[in-house]
């Protein structure tokens, strides 16, 4: 099995999460020099920029700031068929979620999409394979009904070299998901060769 070099990290991030994701690019600038493709919001940027950049270390970290709220909004009205099942989860910030993956895939060759919530104590696993490596949702109680209620495999994390994987992932998140953009993740097994 033909393993693959990871080539960049990626994640949506605006205010209310800017300390959270400043966290998580601090984590992957400890054990990884390739480049961190950013959409956000302007705050966001500065506050990394200003407050965390010297900390951050060496790579590029590429930013899209388009994470403001007239692209917010176009992004809600866009997705408003989209079954909110809670009062966390975004819709429009899931929705960019897409964007920035294929972002960093075209320009990298692959990426690494996290969540800003996520947070790396030692590389990542090398045995990153095949077309896409997804994270199992790991629930212990009542696997059965969580799996069929929030999905498989966790929507936070996640691998691929696919440039489509975006748009493929919209179409799941639009079409195919009962639980935002996550529990409809099964259906890349349908594109793609997966790998956990």
């Amino acid at each position: 099995m033909e393993k693959n070099e990871l080539k960049s990290f990626s994640a949506v991030a605006t205010y209310e999460v800017k300390k959270e994701v400043a966290t998580m690019v601090f984590s992957i600038r400890r054990l990884y020099d390739c480049p961190i493709f950013l959409v956000c919001d302007q705050e966001t940027k500065d506050f990394i920029c200003k407050e965390h950049g010297v900390a951050l270390g060496h790579g590029e970290i590429e930013y899209k700031v388009i994470a403001e709220e007239p692209m917010l909004e176009v992004l809600r009205d866009s997705y408003s068929g989209v079954s909110i099942k809670n009062n966390f989860h975004r819709i429009d910030c899931i929705a960019l979620k897409m964007d920035c993956l294929s972002w960093a895939v075209r320009e990298a060759g692959n990426t690494m999409f996290m969540d800003a919530d996520v947070i790396l104590t030692k590389p990542i696993h090398d045995d990153i394979s095949g077309e896409m490596t997804l994270s199992p949702h790991y629930n212990y109680i009542d696997r059965v009904k969580n799996y069929k209620t929030f999905g498989v495999y966790n929507a936070g994390y996640l691998w691929t070299d696919r440039g489509d994987a975006g748009d493929v992932w919209r179409d799941i998140y639009l079409n195919r998901s009962d639980f935002f953009e996550q529990q409809g993740m099964i259906w890349f097994h349908e594109h793609y060769d997966v790998r956990t």
